[in-house]
Parts: structure tokens; C-alpha cells; sequence
């Protein structure tokens, strides 16, 4: 399914996947896929940027369109959280520069600006349980990767997570659990 991630919005994530491991396991070219729309420049920043979340929370009038017209990749990445069996598939024909991480990563910022959007509508509780739950997935994903490049992705994913945890809790003075190691 990761393999496809980013197959065009008529397409089918899991047959495209197929096409890719497919092709590379023999050698051949990879399916190449249109490119989903283009991401708000004012929502999309890197969490270790200096205010990157001041940037999100000040533009997030703007996170309904976004999420709009980002419906597609936001519902295959909350699927590809929910799929319980996950495995590496890289060898040396199948390198992590193929599978589409940055729609991963594209994911994972829509599902914060969902948080945002969220607690900014009066239910932070609310935003942070779907974060942790978020989390609890990505540390499942984590464990059965054998991949480098996935574990520093799911890393990252769990690392900006837990920043906006932090952040929506301080903001909206709301209480949460401690997160499960």
C-alpha cells in the first residue's frame, strides 16, 4: 500500500504498489502517477523549522480548504495507519527512494492540521487523543520496519506529533494522559 501512496486519485494505491515492487524486483522502470494537488505554502513547514507552528496556527482559517482539497491523501494515510500488517518489502531492487515518503510525511501534516482545526474548535482533548492515537499507530509501524529510511520517516512523524501534543495542551490549558511507551 505505501508503494502507492501517491497513485492519482483514480487510481488504486494497492495495484500500483503491486506494479512497483513488481517492477523493480525485475529490474523495470516504475509506474509513474500523477502528482495530488499542490499543498498551501502558508500549512506546510518543516516541525523543526522556527515557527512553524506559530505559521499553522495563524493561518488556520485556511486548514478547511486544505484539508479539502487534500481529502484523498489524508484517507490512504489514516488507511495505511490502520493496516495491521505492514512489512518491509526493500531489498537491493527496491530502495526506499521509490516508495512515496514524502506523501507519507504529507499525511502525517494534514492529520496535525486536522488537530489544530480540532482544538481550535473548542475540543483540544479531543486533538490530542487523535494524536496519541496517531502515535500508538506509528510505533507499530516503527517496530516492523527494517528500514533506516522508514524508521528516520516514522521518527520525524512521531517527533512532530508529540511537539504539537505539547503545543495544543499548553495552548488550551488541557490536561493529557502520558503517552505509552
Amino acid at each position: 500500500y505505501l508503494a502507492g501512496l501517491d497513485a492519482a486519485a483514480s487510481q488504486d494505491p494497492i495495484a500500483i504498489g503491486k506494479i512497483r515492487v513488481e517492477a523493480a524486483q525485475a529490474k523495470q522502470n516504475l509506474v509513474s502517477t500523477q502528482k495530488l494537488p499542490v499543498m498551501n505554502k502558508n500549512l506546510y513547514c518543516y516541525t523543526r523549522q522556527l515557527g512553524c507552528y506559530s505559521q499553522l496556527f495563524a493561518h488556520s482559517n485556511e486548514i478547511p480548504e486544505a484539508l479539502k482539497t487534500q481529502e484523498l491523501i489524508l484517507q490512504r494515510y489514516q488507511h495505511f495507519l490502520s493496516l495491521t500488517d505492514y512489512k518491509t518489502l526493500e531489498n537491493d531492487t527496491f530502495s526506499g527512494r521509490t516508495l512515496p515518503y514524502p506523501y507519507l510525511m504529507r499525511g502525517n501534516l494534514l492529520l496535525r492540521l486536522q488537530a489544530i482545526q480540532t482544538a481550535h474548535s473548542g475540543y483540544a482533548n479531543l486533538a490530542i487523543a487523535d494524536l496519541q492515537k496517531e502515535i500508538s499507530q506509528i510505533s507499530s509501524l516503527l517496530n516492523q520496519d527494517e528500514s533506516v529510511l522508514g524508521q528516520m520517516i516514522f521518527l520525524n512523524v512521531l517527533q512532530a506529533d508529540i511537539d504539537l501534543i505539547a503545543i495544543i495542551a499548553q495552548k488550551y490549558k488541557t490536561p493529557f494522559s502520558p503517552i505509552a511507551p
